[in-house]
């Protein structure tokens, strides 16, 4: 057996304000907190999906944050803190809610590779910040 040890590094990025998905798909919460999608592309993704296609994510915070962008690093540490919970809790984890979660992380997978992505998953918030920072 072989191991994939490849690792995807970001190399571009893009925040946009807004969600292309239509009023009824979003819970009462998110009607009320402000959209982002956030667009990644990666040397692996590249290679994966094509020069040109970007793996795109749906980010959402509340009105607290009065209109300020997500960040990478945040995206990145939400998707992998609702990977770790629905390993950890599954029965907690609705089926459309879990179903959202694997996507995202097969995302994940596609832009860094399996290997690396697990090692992006134990990071802390401040290793996130260092190693994503510049793409936000």
């Amino acid at each position: 057996m072989t191991v994939n040890t490849t690792a995807g590094m970001l190399t571009q990025s893009r925040i946009i304000r807004g969600v292309d998905l239509a009023l009824s798909e979003l819970s009462p919460w998110q009607q009320k907190a402000d959209g982002w999608t956030v667009e990644l592309a990666s040397t692996l993704s590249e290679q994966r999906l094509g020069a040109g296609n970007w793996c795109s994510f749906h980010f959402w915070k509340g009105k607290g944050h009065k209109g300020q962008a997500p960040t990478v690093a945040d995206l990145i540490q939400a998707v992998a803190a609702d990977a770790n919970y629905l390993e950890s809790e599954p029965e907690e984890v609705s089926y459309v809610t879990g179903k959202q979660i694997e996507h995202n992380v097969h995302k994940m997978q596609t832009l860094f590779g399996v290997a690396y992505w697990n090692r992006i998953r134990s990071m802390e918030e401040e290793e996130l910040t260092e190693a994503f920072g510049p793409f936000s």
